[in-house]
C-alpha cells in the first residue's frame, strides 16, 4: 500500500505536467500531428503510383521479352529449315558428282 502512496504524488505530477505541456505546446503540436499524418498520406498515394508503374513498366518488358524470344524461336526455325535444305542440296551434288565420276568418257550414261 505503501508503495501506491509514493507513486500517487509521481502519478499526480505527471498529469499535471502533461496538462501544462498541452495548454504550452498542445496547438503545436497537433499541426504536427497533422502536417505528419498528411505526410504519411501522400507517400502512401506515391508509393501506390511507384508500385502501380513499376508494374506496368515490368508487364511491359515482359511483353517486349516474349515477343523477342518469339521472333528469335521463329528465325531459328527458319535458319535449321534451311539447314536441311542446305543438307539435302549437299547430298544431292554428291550424288551428281559420284554419278559423273562414274561415268565414262565417251559420254554413256
Amino acid at each position: 500500500m505503501e508503495a501506491k502512496n509514493e507513486l500517487g504524488p509521481d502519478l499526480e505530477a505527471l498529469a499535471e505536467l502533461e496538462k501544462v505541456r498541452d495548454i504550452l505546446f498542445g496547438a503545436s503540436l497537433r499541426g504536427v500531428d497533422t502536417r505528419l499524418r498528411d505526410i504519411d498520406a501522400e507517400t502512401a498515394r506515391a508509393l501506390q503510383v511507384l508500385r502501380d508503374d513499376v508494374r506496368q513498366r515490368f508487364e511491359a518488358l515482359e511483353r517486349r521479352l516474349d515477343e523477342h524470344v518469339a521472333a528469335l524461336a521463329a528465325r531459328l526455325d527458319g535458319q535449321q529449315a534451311d539447314k536441311v535444305d542446305r543438307d539435302q542440296l549437299a547430298g544431292l551434288l554428291n550424288d551428281l558428282a559420284e554419278r559423273v565420276a562414274r561415268r565414262p568418257e565417251n559420254g554413256q550414261p
